[in-house]
């Protein structure tokens, strides 16, 4: 992924400087792309990462290692949904329900069973998943150097181990800056909270 982008940039922008951000999953395909563009001796004047949660990488490798951790996280992660339920009822019973559908989507899918339920769309959508899974399962991410700006959703809908830096703290060598977005991971794009994103962000790049 991270080699397509960087094919599609230099054909458009052989040059640089570059600024590079990835939202969510995209987050580490930011950083991969940081990692090739240097390495090609490219400049990259800013990089940032839209609500990645760097943090969930210590249980993505497979191994009997990694059971008993994840056993442990899952009393820190039911207190925090039941906290969620009793300080946003409204807005934590609609991210469980969907959180449900989708895993039900996916469950379907992957055992082949096309239902009224299961459009061409979420095949699609479960399939690009699993390749995103695959390729996140598959890669080490290592420390690196430069500042991270990291665009953290102000409202949190499900379970990280390390809320202030979201985990990036041990990868960005130089600085992590924080900046805390209005809304949550999905909302923090919409209207009005987007204003507010897009106004931090052209500040970062016009200095």
């Amino acid at each position: 992924m991270a080699a397509h982008y960087v094919s599609e940039i230099l054909h458009h922008n052989p040059n640089g400087p570059y600024a590079i951000v990835g939202y969510s999953f995209g987050g580490y395909v930011a950083i991969e792309v940081k990692r090739q563009l240097e390495s090609m001796g490219k400049e990259i004047k800013m990089l940032g990462v839209f609500d990645t949660d760097a943090g969930v990488l210590q249980y993505k490798k497979s191994g009997l290692k990694k059971v008993p951790k994840k056993l442990i996280r899952q009393f820190p992660k039911a207190l925090f949904v039941v906290k969620s339920l009793i300080n946003t009822p409204h807005e934590a019973i609609h991210y469980q329900k969907e959180l449900a559908a989708k895993k039900f989507k996916n469950f379907s899918s992957k055992f082949g069973k096309h239902d009224e339920e299961l459009t061409d769309i979420d095949l699609n959508l479960y399939k690009i998943n699993v390749n995103h899974e695959v390729a996140l399962n598959n890669y080490t991410l290592k420390p690196f150097n430069g500042k991270l700006h990291l665009f953290k959703a102000h409202n949190r809908m499900y379970f990280v181990d390390e809320l202030e830096f979201l985990g990036w703290k041990k990868f960005a060598k130089d600085e992590v800056i924080v900046y805390d977005i209005p809304g949550d991971h999905k909302t923090m794009f919409l209207p009005p909270h987007v204003k507010e994103l897009a106004a931090m962000l052209q500040n970062i790049l016009n200095d």
